[in-house]
C-alpha cells in the first residue's frame, strides 16, 4: 500500500489541485490506528489518481485493493474518503465512477484503445468497482422513473449521483424482474451505442455480484448456525448427515446447500443449542455440551444413521 502512496504522490508534484485534494483528505486517516490508516490513504491516493490521471498502474493498483480487502470493502472506504473532500453535487465521486464506467465500457475500451485494453481482469475490475461505488453511500428516496429512451438518456447523462445509485440499487435488488432488460431495450432503440454496451455489460454484472453476495449471506448464515452450537465441524457435520469436507465447502461459500440442507443444518444448530441449555453444567446459559442422541424426528433419517455409525458407544 506505501507503493500506491508514492507512486500517487509522485504524479501530483506538478498538479496542485489534487495535491490540495490529497492534503485536505489525508488527516482523518493518519489519526486512524495500525493499518487501518495506510488502508485508507492508500484507498484515497488510488481514487484520486483515477479520477484525475488514470494509468494502467493506477487500476492494477486497484485491482491489488480488491485482491486483499474485497470489493465491497474498498468501495465503502472510496464513498468514506472521497464524501468528506467532495462538494455538495458530489462531483469528484461522479468522476471517479464516469471514468471507472469508460474504462470498463467505453468508446475506447471497445475499440482497443484505452490504457487497459487487452487486459479483460482490468476491465471486469474497473466494472465491479463502478457498480459497487454506486451500491454504497446516500441515493435518491426513489429510483428515477424511466419510461422512454429520452428517459433513460437524462438519468445517464444527468450527473446526479444519487439518482445513479437509486437506478442501481432497484437494478440489484431485483435483478431478474425483466425491468434492467426493458432499460436495455429503451438505450438500443435510442441508438445510444456507448450506453447500450455499457448496459449490457452491467445487466450482467449486477446478476453476478447478485449471485455472489447471495451466496457469502448463505455461507455466513451456516457458519452463524454452526459457531452457535460450540461443535467441532466434524460433530456438526455427523448430525446433519454429511462429510466434515462437504460441511466446510457450505461454511466458505465454495458451495450452496440445497434447500433441505440449509432448512436441516438451521434445525439441527436449534436443536443442539435448545439440548445445551436445558442440560448444560452451568445452567440454562451454559455452554454447549454434547448433546442427548436425537430422535428421528430432529435429525431425519439419513443423518439419524450417519449419527449412530459415529457415535462412541457404539459396538
Amino acid at each position: 500500500m506505501w507503493g500506491i502512496i508514492s507512486s500517487f504522490e509522485a504524479d501530483i508534484a506538478s498538479s496542485p489541485d489534487v495535491r490540495a485534494l490529497w492534503d485536505r483528505g489525508q488527516p482523518p486517516w493518519v489519526a486512524l490506528e495500525g493499518r487501518a490508516a495506510l488502508l485508507h490513504r492508500a484507498v484515497l491516493a488510488n481514487s484520486l489518481a483515477l479520477a484525475h490521471f488514470v494509468s494502467a498502474d493506477d487500476v492494477r493498483h486497484l485491482e491489488a485493493l480488491i485482491g486483499t480487502e474485497g470489493a465491497p470493502t474498498v468501495a465503502r472506504i472510496q464513498e468514506r474518503v472521497l464524501a468528506r473532500i467532495d462538494d455538495p453535487d458530489r462531483s469528484l465521486t461522479v468522476r471517479l465512477v464516469g471514468r471507472l464506467g469508460r474504462l470498463a465500457w467505453g468508446s475506447r475500451a471497445r475499440a482497443g484503445t484505452s490504457v487497459i485494453s487487452g487486459s479483460p481482469e482490468l476491465e471486469q475490475t474497473c466494472a465491479e468497482a463502478a457498480l459497487r461505488l454506486l451500491l454504497v453511500g446516500a441515493r435518491a428516496e426513489e429510483p428515477p422513473v424511466i419510461r422512454s429512451a429520452a428517459d433513460l438518456g437524462a438519468v445517464i447523462d444527468s450527473q446526479d449521483l444519487g439518482a445513479w445509485r437509486a437506478w442501481a440499487a432497484a437494478s440489484a435488488a431485483a435483478p431478474w424482474t425483466g425491468r434492467v432488460e426493458e432499460h436495455l431495450e429503451l438505450v438500443r432503440a435510442g441508438g445510444r451505442i456507448g450506453e447500450t454496451a455499457g448496459l449490457e455489460a452491467f445487466v450482467g454484472l449486477v446478476q453476478r455480484v447478485t449471485r455472489e453476495d447471495e451466496r457469502r449471506t448463505v455461507a455466513d448464515q451456516i457458519r452463524s448456525s454452526v459457531d452457535s452450537t460450540g461443535l467441532s465441524q466434524r460433530e456438526f457435520a455427523a448430525l446433519v448427515g454429511t462429510s466434515p469436507s462437504r460441511l466446510s465447502t457450505y461454511l466458505t461459500g465454495a458451495v450452496v446447500p440445497s434447500a433441505m440442507m440449509a432448512l436441516r443444518i438451521e434445525r439441527v444448530a436449534r436443536w443442539v443449542v435448545a439440548s445445551s441449555a436445558s442440560s448444560g453444567p452451568d445452567g440454562p446459559a451454559g455452554p454447549p455440551s454434547r448433546p442427548r442422541r436425537p430422535s428421528d424426528h430432529e435429525l431425519g433419517p439419513r443423518a439419524r444413521r450417519r449419527h449412530a455409525r459415529t457415535r462412541p458407544d457404539r459396538a
